[in-house]
């Protein structure tokens, strides 16, 4: 499969056509559908939206016109891997998730017999260990400030200098700063963080022109209302298409990828452990709170040997 324009609303099917875009449409009309929170309801509508503009095959078929009754499960698998090629393992899984319970809903309603997504042994994806070198990052936050994207170069900047989530970061307030520190608590592990901005950080802060305390730093300069998880990775596909992000490897897979976000924080704390700081410092730095979490950022490589022969004087 390959994509299409992402963004062509469900809205536009035909709910009484014999095609999976007429599950969604009447999974949307559903009570199941309607009782899901407002947030949850958004984050359905979007990841549904990405799949039913995806091509099927070879063929120039989309898959919200493909006729249910073709679809078998060897289809589920592969829809799965194409969208596991565009998003994170975890968004990949979640769209199989919301497809399984908007199929139920027409096993239900008698509409089909079979839900190709049931019970499917959705392996997640290994750990991905990432790393942008200082070149791309430098480069990705310049293309920002010259395209009007200056929030996705702060956020650039603080995820790969604090070592932090991408979601921690897109939330962060003004009033989380203090002093010349960002104090938040994080969303995944509710630890409390308070993090030193070095001279960089504090600098682009001053690119922002609003700065009201109840408002989020990293705002949609368009909007001006704070991003979406989904907002945050549309704008960068089309960032690292512009800028021309190449494909890397995967370290501890020995495939290739594309560049993420989402991996600054990997290599942030790479780069803070190959620089010498204890695991104490490093645990302050991420939040983690096991040393045993930090032995996925050890990639053996060339690098580590590189820094071996360093600290022995053999370079």
């Amino acid at each position: 499969m390959t994509t299409l324009g992402l963004m062509m609303p469900v809205n536009d099917i035909n709910d009484d056509d014999p095609t999976i875009g007429g599950i969604i449409a009447k999974y949307k009309q559903s009570n199941m559908f309607r009782a899901l929170a407002h947030n949850s309801k958004r984050s359905y509508l979007s990841h549904l939206d990405h799949a039913l503009v995806m091509q099927v095959g070879n063929s120039k078929r989309l898959l919200k016109d493909t006729r249910y009754e073709d679809f078998k499960r060897k289809d589920a698998k592969q829809l799965h891997m194409d969208i596991s090629d565009l998003v994170s393992s975890h968004k990949a899984r979640h769209t199989m998730t919301i497809f399984r319970v908007a199929w139920e809903n027409a096993v239900d309603s008698e509409l089909v017999e079979f839900n190709p997504f049931s019970k499917m042994k959705l392996k997640a994806a290994p750990y991905r260990h990432v790393l942008w070198t200082q070149d791309q990052i430098d480069g990705v936050i310049n293309y920002c400030d010259a395209n009007n994207r200056t929030s996705i170069g702060t956020l650039t900047m603080m995820c790969f200098v604090l070592c932090q989530r991408i979601g921690d970061m897109r939330q962060l307030k003004w009033s989380n700063i203090v002093d010349g520190r960002a104090n938040f608590k994080q969303q995944k592990t509710g630890t409390r963080m308070s993090l030193p901005l070095n001279d960089d950080i504090m600098e682009r802060l001053q690119l922002h022109p609003a700065r009201n305390s109840s408002t989020v730093i990293v705002a949609n300069e368009t909007t001006g209302r704070p991003y979406t998880s989904d907002r945050i990775d549309k704008t960068f596909e089309k960032i690292r298409a512009g800028y021309g992000l190449p494909k890397v490897m995967c370290t501890n897979t020995d495939t290739e990828t594309n560049l993420w976000i989402n991996d600054l924080r990997t290599t942030g704390i790479t780069h803070a452990m190959r620089s010498g700081c204890t695991d104490r410092q490093l645990m302050a730095l991420s939040g983690h709170k096991n040393p045993k979490m930090l032995e996925r950022y050890a990639i053996h490589g060339d690098l580590e040997a590189d820094v071996a022969m360093k600290k022995r004087g053999m370079q």
